[in-house]
């Protein structure tokens, strides 16, 4: 009340003025807030759900084929798939435990034990370290049951397999992906086995193998 009768008296600059010079924090923080607020808004609008989260394990595809893989496969239903995306776990790289791989060059064998194994399609360096992170990430995501299907090598299908991991798994050899990316090894796709996507993820295997 005390307000409207200050500026009932001023014209139409006065009052701007004082309202400014006695409120302007408010104001300040009023523009942030909303600011805020419509960025929050907008990111959340903006954010497409998954229809499927895919990792690739110890293979590298370029960025125009996995994108071209997630347009097919939503042109596949464009219903149920309208405004998703593909997730891709990248960079996952599963290599040797030190100790069995030092076991393995003085006795001339060596056993698998959990994720870690040896192999060539890993011989370009990766760290211990990076492959522990990687082995805890996948086995995160699987007990989570955010993993649907796994694209992967020869080596971590056996071990994929050895540990039930999967309910199904397909050669990619000969397919059109495999020659795009430029496999020259064994290349495997795989359904995780709580997968909460099944039928997305069998539809995901069945265009991979084109």
């Amino acid at each position: 009340m005390k307000l409207r009768e200050t500026l009932r008296g001023m014209d139409r600059r006065q009052r701007i003025t004082y309202l400014w010079d006695y409120y302007k924090w408010l104001f300040i923080l009023l523009i942030i807030a909303g600011g805020i607020l419509i960025y929050s808004l907008t990111t959340v609008l903006a954010r497409k759900k998954t229809v499927l989260s895919v990792a690739l394990v110890n293979v590298q595809a370029d960025d125009s084929i996995l994108d071209s893989l997630t347009d097919q496969f939503l042109q596949m239903d464009p219903e149920d798939f309208s405004g998703g995306t593909v997730k891709y776990e990248r960079n996952l790289l599963i290599s040797a435990d030190p100790e069995n791989s030092a076991q393995s060059e003085n006795t001339g064998s060596g056993t698998d034990s959990g994720m870690p194994y040896t192999g060539s399609a890993t011989d370009g360096g990766a760290s211990y370290e990076y492959s522990y992170a990687s082995q805890m990430k996948l086995l995160a995501m699987i007990t989570d049951k955010k993993l649907d299907v796994v694209i992967m090598d020869q080596h971590t299908r056996d071990i994929f397999q050895r540990q039930d991991y999967m309910s199904a798994c397909v050669s990619l050899e000969g397919t059109s992906l495999y020659r795009r990316a430029g496999f020259s090894e064994p290349i495997y796709a795989g359904i995780i086995r709580n997968t909460q996507r099944p039928e997305s993820a069998e539809k995901y295997l069945e265009m991979l193998q084109q």
